[in-house]
């Protein structure tokens, strides 16, 4: 049986068996330096809506995983119910709102 602790939504990435620090570090500077990238090739003022889109986009997968989890268990994927993972949750979905928002308000400019 395995740890409560191996359990989270980093075993999307990296499927559970290799180091999830490794793979966050991984993914956090590719991201990083990809939306750097693209603010210089495309402009900051145009690259600002395709990334607040991004992010709407992103932070909307936390709250997605933990369903997907609950719904499909045979998946193995994080979807506790604890107070603590509502509230991630919840703050990951107004994030989203609120980066989705900002995008389309940017977009309209």
């Amino acid at each position: 049986m395995r740890d409560c602790r191996d359990h989270g939504r980093g075993e999307v990435v990296a499927g559970g068996g290799e180091d999830l620090a490794l793979w966050h570090a991984r993914v956090y500077y590719a991201v990083f330096f990809g939306g750097v990238a693209w603010a210089f090739w495309r402009g900051a003022e145009r690259a600002c809506g395709h990334l607040l889109g991004l992010g709407a986009v992103l932070a909307a997968a936390l709250p997605l995983t933990s369903l997907v989890g609950r719904l499909v268990p045979a998946l193995g994927w994080w979807g506790h119910v604890s107070p603590a993972a509502l509230a991630v949750d919840g703050g990951a979905l107004l994030m989203a709102v609120g980066l989705g928002v900002l995008a389309w308000r940017t977009g309209r400019r």
